[in-house]
């Protein structure tokens, strides 16, 4: 059955239903039933529509003969027309719940990975406890659709690119290994989401506070696919994660890449990929957060006006506030900003935020605001280095920094001072 059901999968009518052929052997066998039921369908219409216009021609009322008298029922007939379809209906069902089974419990051991959704983005964190840095844009709807190959064409266009033709959001980039089982153990951190692969043919709800599970084993790379720019002719494949609930104003932006790879390249990413967060410097760690997060879907680098205030020459400034305060753009109203966004308002933006609290360290956050005053012409590159200076040059600095500028010929009475106080620790 599994070779019918994928033969009548092929062809034109697939292209037409799913675009995208399907990347793992759960989903063939999802098309493989949509289309089952598809000519299922389709044949029980034809024979049903034919059946009644051939009744309306032949039994047509005709002129000058009396109307006969028809039978209140006919069981043989009703028990056959109730249960043949019934038969197909009742194997639809099994072959359901057989494809629904093989897509949350995997076959054999699978490399675990924790998948996180939240407004609006994905966190995916690998067995080894790191997470991946990268991210990119991706081709716009229009473009994807016409990447999209007819039945036995190869795909000339990559769904990963720049330029104009390219959404102005950036995404994370998840590495997978090629035919590997792999097992997503997914949560949400605010509201419902929902995880949806196209090419896996799987829509999974993803809820706050409980765990949804779900396993695939992608195909093996082939020639056709493209090369990873920068390597030794590394093959790679994508697959475009979706949020299939929506939960604000980007949800149509809650998008992740799913980049198979093969076994050799994954062992080595995963050892240099993730995110040191120790050895990292504080802006440049603070950037990447800011990036995985999806701080850059509401918040430019470039001084443009977007649905939240920029980060270009923000630090340092007053914040009009939408009370008709000012208040002073430091490191206290970034992490307010951060925590509890609807606590102080930029004038002139909406109250869209969602809060952060609890999602960020301690040394992301600092990452964070290292990083937006790095943007800034009145921030320091490092906030952190030159601290003890910082404070120096502040209120208290006469008080603090002064004995050394005013008495630096006195040196010989500075340490009999110190002597001194060595022997009656006292005063």
């Amino acid at each position: 059955m599994d070779t019918t059901m994928t033969t009548l999968a092929d062809g034109f009518w697939h292209w037409l239903w799913f675009g995208e052929q399907a990347a793992t052997d759960t989903a063939r066998s999802t098309d493989g039933l949509f289309m089952w039921i598809f000519w299922f369908s389709a044949f029980w219409f034809v024979l049903l529509m034919a059946f009644m216009v051939f009744c309306v021609v032949v039994y047509r009322r005709r002129p000058g003969q009396p109307t006969p008298r028809s039978s209140s029922h006919n069981t043989p007939l009703e028990i056959a027309w109730t249960v043949i379809p019934s038969l197909g209906l009742v194997y639809i069902f099994f072959a359901g719940f057989q494809g629904y089974m093989n897509k949350v419990v995997a076959e054999g051991p699978a490399m675990e990975y924790s998948l996180e959704a939240y407004t609006w983005g994905w966190d995916l964190t690998y067995p080894n406890g790191i997470q991946s840095a990268e991210a990119t844009r991706i081709l716009d709807v229009s473009q994807r659709r016409a990447a999209i190959p007819m039945p036995g064409d190869t795909p000339t266009v990559d769904l990963e690119a720049g330029g104009p033709s390219a959404t102005s959001m950036e995404y994370p980039i998840f590495y997978v290994p090629e035919d590997q089982p792999i097992r997503l153990r997914m949560t949400s951190r605010d509201v419902i989401h929902s995880f949806w692969v196209p090419d896996f043919r799987v829509k999974f709800d993803v809820f706050p506070n409980r765990y949804t599970s779900y396993w695939f084993r992608t195909d093996r790379l082939s020639q056709n696919d493209p090369v990873l720019p920068e390597t030794n002719g590394q093959r790679y494949r994508d697959h475009i994660i979706y949020c299939a609930e929506y939960c604000g104003d980007f949800h149509s932006e809650m998008l992740a890449i799913l980049r198979v790879v093969s076994r050799q390249y994954y062992a080595e990413w995963v050892q240099s990929g993730g995110i040191d967060e120790e050895n990292t410097p504080l802006p440049e760690l603070g950037q990447i957060i800011s990036r995985r997060s999806g701080c850059f879907a509401c918040h430019s680098v470039d001084g443009s006006r977007n649905t939240g205030p920029t980060w270009q020459n923000a630090y340092g400034y007053d914040v009009q506030l939408t009370t008709g305060e000012s208040v002073p753009y430091d490191a206290n109203y970034i992490r307010r900003s951060i925590v509890e966004p609807a606590a102080e308002i930029h004038a002139g933006y909406p109250n869209q935020m969602p809060s952060y609290a609890g999602v960020f360290s301690e040394r992301q956050m600092n990452g964070i605001i290292a990083y937006i005053q790095s943007l800034s012409d009145r921030g320091p590159v490092d906030p952190f280095a030159n601290g003890a200076e910082t404070e120096a040059d502040g209120p208290d600095a006469d008080a603090e920094g002064t004995e050394p500028e005013t008495e630096p010929e006195t040196e010989p009475d500075t340490n009999n001072d110190a002597n001194n106080a060595e022997n009656n620790p006292a005063n």
